[in-house]
């Protein structure tokens, strides 16, 4: 009753059984073929067909996805095996590109959208041995990247698009992360990819912006979740880490470096309120990094507030464990 579906005998379909998984709209337009039915969710056991295999993605079936999405429906469902040929589709296509290519803007665009394709992988298939390959494949792209342009100021203007924060945050918190560590006694190819692959996968339980833009429990912003939603930010890095427990192939260290990403050095970061002198190193960069990045997505780039995320870093974290990421961060980024 809530649904006021279309008259065709697609959306006469009514199906009772679970084996469904969920793509965004956005997504479906961009990568989907004519090839696969597609549902809507009803409920947790209920899914209406909406359109048939064979139908075009034109004209009348685009007026009817977005008739849905004017109701606030924001995903749409495959059945599993049509879902699981529909990702293998976009990351065949998209490691292609990370593999091959040697423009920048479109490493950039296809690093940010792999992220999106890895989380809906490991929370909707659990593909382990996929995720891990295409992690390491941004990351390797993202070593290309950095060597080709060092200046990592210059390079954040490309990867910032204002389209998805989470998957953005991702990749500016791995671009980031890497370049100070290059400027650290830890420099090396490990390390590197422990920081990529843990920017990658930090925030992977995470579906909301809101809840991924809460960066300490002093933000007021927290205030205004309900005590469910309050709930899923303190917890998300435990959260995370499940999910990574499908995947043999992620370090210890960088589950670890999830579970710390957002301590802090005065003790009152969450989820574990850690003292800084047990918070290491390699956290102490991701840390530094993205609250970094979270300023440039949610306050700006102009040089003025720049300027100010420069004083509020070195107010806050040039001490403690914090001091030699620190000075790293300043001399890979700050100073350019």
């Amino acid at each position: 009753e809530y649904f006021d579906l279309p008259n065709d005998k697609a959306s006469a379909t009514s199906i009772e059984k679970p084996g469904y998984n969920k793509i965004s709209i956005d997504k479906y337009f961009k990568y989907a073929s004519s090839k696969m039915d597609v549902f809507i969710k009803l409920s947790d056991k209920k899914f209406v067909k909406i359109i048939e295999a064979g139908d075009s993605k034109d004209g009348d079936v685009k007026e009817t996805i977005e008739k849905y999405a004017r109701k606030g429906i924001t995903h749409l469902y495959l059945k599993r095996e049509a879902y699981t040929d529909f990702m293998n589709e976009i990351n065949n296509e998209l490691s292609d590109i990370l593999t091959n290519s040697n423009n920048e803007e479109d490493l950039v665009s296809a690093q940010i959208e792999t992220i999106g394709s890895i989380h809906d992988c490991l929370k909707e298939l659990g593909l382990d041995s996929e995720v891990k390959e295409m992690t390491d494949k941004i990351y390797k792209s993202c070593t290309k990247v950095l060597s080709k342009s060092p200046n990592i100021s210059l390079l954040l203007s490309k990867l910032v698009k204002d389209k998805n924060y989470i998957y953005e945050l991702s990749m500016i918190n791995s671009y980031l992360s890497v370049a100070t560590a290059k400027e650290t006694d830890w420099a090396s190819e490990k390390t590197y990819e422990k920081l990529a692959l843990a920017a990658i996968m930090m925030d992977i339980s995470l579906e909301n912006e809101n809840h991924c833009k809460i960066m300490s429990l002093s933000d007021p912003k927290i205030e205004l979740l309900t005590e469910e939603e309050q709930s899923i930010v303190k917890d998300h890095p435990f959260e995370s880490v499940k999910l990574l427990d499908q995947v043999e192939e992620f370090s210890p260290d960088i589950r670890n470096i999830i579970l710390e990403h957002h301590e802090l050095p005065d003790g009152t970061g969450f989820p574990r309120s850690m003292a800084a002198a047990k918070i290491s190193p390699l956290s102490c960069i991701m840390i530094i990094s993205q609250y970094y990045a979270n300023g440039l997505l949610t306050i700006g780039r102009d040089a003025k507030t720049i300027q100010k995320l420069k004083g509020e870093i070195s107010e806050n974290f040039n001490r403690g464990n914090f001091k030699k990421p620190f000075e790293a961060f300043v001399k890979a980024f700050i100073k350019n």
